[in-house]
C-alpha cells in the first residue's frame, strides 16, 4: 500500500502546484481511483470466478488501488480546516470502523445461509467501495471551511512561534533530554 499511497500523494501535490487542476478536483480523481478501482477487481473476482492465484493478484490490486485515497479523502481533511483536522479525521474513522466491526458477523451470515457463495461478498464489498466514492464526488470541496474562530486561532500559532514549550519551568528540549538519561 506504501507503493501506491505515497506515490500518489506526491503526484497530487503535483498537479496542485501546477495550477492546472484545483484541489477539489485533485482530491475527487484519486478518491476515484482509490475507490472505484477496489470495485472493479471486487466485481471482477465474482463474474471471473479466477482461480487462487488470479484471486490473489485482484486482491493485491484492490487494496493497493485503495491506497489512492491517500490523496483523496484523506487529504482533504487538512483542505477543509487546519485546526480542527484531527477531531474530522477522527470523527470519519470512527464512523468508518462500524462497517468492520459489523462485517465480520455480516459475511458469516451471508455464508451461512447462501451455501458459502462468496460472490456475494465481493459484490456487497464493490458496492461498499463505490458508495463512499460516489458521495465523496459530489459533496466533497477543496477549500478551507471557516469555522468563526480560525482567524483567532493563525494569531495564536503566529505568536506561539519561537517560543519553547515549558513544564514545570523547564524547557521541552530540557525535559527530553532528561528522558532520555
Amino acid at each position: 500500500m506504501p507503493f501506491v499511497g505515497i506515490p500518489s500523494g506526491i503526484i497530487a501535490d503535483k498537479l496542485i502546484a501546477s495550477k492546472k487542476f484545483n484541489v477539489a478536483s485533485v482530491r475527487k480523481l484519486f478518491q476515484i481511483f482509490g475507490t472505484f478501482l477496489p470495485a472493479l477487481f471486487l466485481i471482477l473476482m465474482s463474474v471471473l470466478k479466477p482461480n487462487t492465484t488470479q484471486a490473489v493478484v485482484f486482491m493485491i490490486i484492490a487494496l493497493a488501488c485503495s491506497s489512492f485515497t491517500t490523496a483523496g479523502h484523506n487529504a482533504n481533511f487538512l483542505d477543509l480546516t487546519t485546526k480542527y483536522t484531527g477531531i474530522l479525521y477522527a470523527f470519519s474513522n470512527t464512523t468508518a470502523t462500524i462497517p468492520g466491526i459489523i462485517g465480520v458477523s455480516v459475511t458469516g451470515y451471508i455464508l451461512d445461509h447462501s451455501n458459502h457463495n462468496w460472490t456475494i461478498i465481493f459484490l456487497l464489498a464493490a458496492f461498499i467501495f463505490l458508495i463512499p466514492g460516489i458521495t465523496f464526488i459530489f459533496l466533497a470541496k477543496g477549500e478551507e471551511i471557516d469555522f468563526g474562530d480560525q482567524q483567532n486561532y493563525v494569531q495564536q500559532v503566529s505568536e506561539f512561534e519561537g517560543k519553547s514549550l515549558v513544564f514545570d519551568g523547564h524547557s521541552l528540549s530540557s525535559v527530553l533530554l532528561q528522558q532520555n538519561k
